[in-house]
C-alpha cells in the first residue's frame, strides 16, 4: 500500500488514507476503459462523474481529495470516474449514471432541465479563457497569430467554443487561415504547443494556474468572464443527503482538515450557484459542434 509520505510526495497532498485515492484511480480507469464495469456494489456508494478536461492521472490528483472529503463529511463511500471523451460523458449524465457530477457551463442547463439533477455548488472564481504562448514566443496579441496554428480542449468543450468565438470576433478565425486543432484535454492542448504541434494555445484560466509554471508561459489575452463550471447531485438521492453534500463543498475551504484537502484541488473555494446564471449557456452549448472524430490531435499528455 503507498505510505502517507510516498502520496504526498506525489500529489503535494496529505491525505490520511492514501488507500481511498487508491481505489478511487481504479474506478476511474474503469470508467474510461471499461464503463459496463462499473456497478455499485452498496446502494449507499456515491458515484462521482467528472468531465474529462484532463487526463485521468490530473483528474486523480486534482479531484481525489474531493471526493475523500466527500466522504469524510457524508460517511458515504465516494467513487469517482470520468469519460474517454466529452460525448460519452454527457449522454452518462442524461442517462443519469452518476449521483454528483462536475460539468462545464454549457452542459448545465439540460442537466437542470432533464430534471434528474439540482445545482450543488460552483468554484468560487468565474470562468476565464486564456490565450496562451511559451514565455520565448514572438507573438504578443491575438491578431499576431492570424494564420497559425491554436491548440485546444475538445470540440465539444466550453473553452473551445470561446476561444474560437474570440478569433471570429477579431477577424483571425479560420476564414483568415487560423487552423484549430483539438486535443483530448486542457493538458494535451498546451502539450501540444511544447512538442512544437501549435504556436498557442487555448485553455481555462485555472489550468494556467495550477498546472503550468508562470515563468514558462505569457498570457496573450483572456475572455470575458463566465458561470464556471459547476456540481451537480441527483434529484433522487436523499434531501438529508443532498444537504450534507452540498454543506461539505460550502464549508471545505474553512475547515481544518477541508482546507489543506482543496489546496490540491483545481480550486481554492466553493460558492452556492444560482439556476439563472446557467440558462444563457444553453446558447453556447448550440455553437458546439456533433462530434466527428476528426481534426483530433494524437497528442496527448501524460
Amino acid at each position: 500500500m503507498m505510505s502517507r509520505i510516498q502520496y504526498s510526495a506525489l500529489t503535494g497532498i496529505n491525505l490520511p488514507a492514501a488507500v481511498t485515492v487508491v481505489r478511487g484511480f481504479f474506478y476511474l480507469l474503469l470508467g474510461i476503459l471499461m464503463p459496463g464495469s462499473l456497478t455499485a456494489a452498496e446502494p449507499q456508494t456515491l458515484r462521482f462523474g467528472v468531465l474529462p478536461v484532463m487526463s485521468p492521472v490530473t483528474l486523480l490528483k486534482r479531484f481525489a481529495p474531493i471526493s475523500y472529503y466527500l466522504q469524510l463529511k457524508t460517511g458515504h463511500p465516494v467513487e469517482f470516474e470520468s469519460a474517454r471523451d466529452f460525448d460519452t460523458f454527457v449522454r452518462r449524465t442524461a442517462a443519469r449514471r452518476y449521483d454528483l457530477v462536475f460539468t462545464a457551463p454549457h452542459f448545465v442547463p439540460a442537466a437542470l432541465d432533464s430534471g434528474r439533477y439540482v445545482l450543488l455548488a460552483a468554484p468560487g472564481n468565474r470562468l476565464l479563457v486564456s490565450l496562451i504562448v511559451p514565455a520565448s514566443s514572438p507573438y504578443h496579441s491575438l491578431s499576431s497569430l492570424k494564420g497559425k496554428v491554436i491548440a485546444m480542449p475538445p470540440e465539444q468543450a466550453f473553452v473551445a467554443v470561446i476561444g474560437r468565438g474570440m478569433f471570429d470576433a477579431a477577424g483571425a478565425g479560420t476564414a483568415s487561415g487560423t487552423e484549430f486543432i483539438n486535443t483530448r484535454s486542457h493538458n494535451a492542448a498546451f502539450e501540444s504547443v511544447l512538442g512544437g504541434d501549435a504556436d498557442a494555445a487555448m485553455v481555462s484560466q485555472v489550468i494556467v494556474r495550477r498546472e503550468l509554471r508562470a515563468e514558462n508561459w505569457r498570457v496573450v489575452q483572456t475572455s470575458k468572464d463566465y458561470p464556471a463550471a459547476a456540481f451537480l447531485v441527483a434529484t433522487d438521492l436523499n434531501p438529508s443527503l443532498r444537504q450534507r453534500l452540498s454543506a461539505a463543498l460550502l464549508g471545505m475551504h474553512a475547515d481544518d482538515q477541508g482546507g489543506v484537502l482543496i489546496h490540491g484541488s483545481l480550486f481554492k473555494r466553493f460558492v452556492a450557484a444560482d439556476p439563472e446564471d446557467y440558462q444563457p449557456m444553453s446558447r453556447y452549448r448550440s455553437l458546439v459542434p456533433a462530434p466527428s472524430g476528426k481534426g483530433m490531435s494524437e497528442h496527448e499528455n501524460p
